[in-house]
């Protein structure tokens, strides 16, 4: 196996993680609503419900395409498109960013929840994984080359 479909395996497995990632969002919400209505006033449910959902729900739907483009760069790799990598990088980035802002505002008291610390390293994983083949083989993703149909000769076939 080169390296261009060894990259191109990674990060279709990356687009699969993210969207599993992405389920997990889903699931979380029935289950954290319960256990938050089990443990605040109607009052203050009223104020954080909203706030919750949202917050669930964008994430959630937000992983969808990031992990689409993710799966469909894959291709773009495997075919030598310079785009492609391009885009994973920036996806990559992302995803590694995101950790890092939550650890700043959230404080580590949170990463004591499974699944929250589960959906934490699933974006790591998937970060790093994206990253280092494509920093690490670079030249083995060359630019697609452009062909100048302006200089091809009229008439030929």
């Amino acid at each position: 196996m080169n390296r261009r479909s060894f990259v191109t395996r990674i990060l279709m497995i990356d687009g699969i993680l993210l969207l599993v990632v992405a389920a997990l969002y889903f699931a979380l919400i029935n289950s954290t609503t319960l256990w938050l209505e089990e443990r605040i006033s109607p009052l203050e449910k009223a104020q954080v419900m909203p706030l919750f959902l949202m917050n669930h729900i964008a994430v959630g739907i937000l992983m969808i395409p990031l992990a689409l483009s993710t799966f469909y760069c894959a291709w773009g790799v495997k075919k030598g498109q310079h785009w492609s990598r391009v885009i994973s990088l920036i996806n990559g980035v992302s995803l590694l960013s995101l950790p890092v802002v939550l650890s700043s505002f959230m404080g580590a008291q949170y990463y004591g929840s499974f699944l929250f610390l589960l959906a934490t390293v699933l974006i790591v994983v998937v970060g790093i994984t994206m990253l280092v083949p494509l920093v690490w083989f670079p030249k083995d993703i060359p630019q697609t080359p452009v062909v100048d149909v302006s200089k091809q000769t009229k008439g030929t076939t």
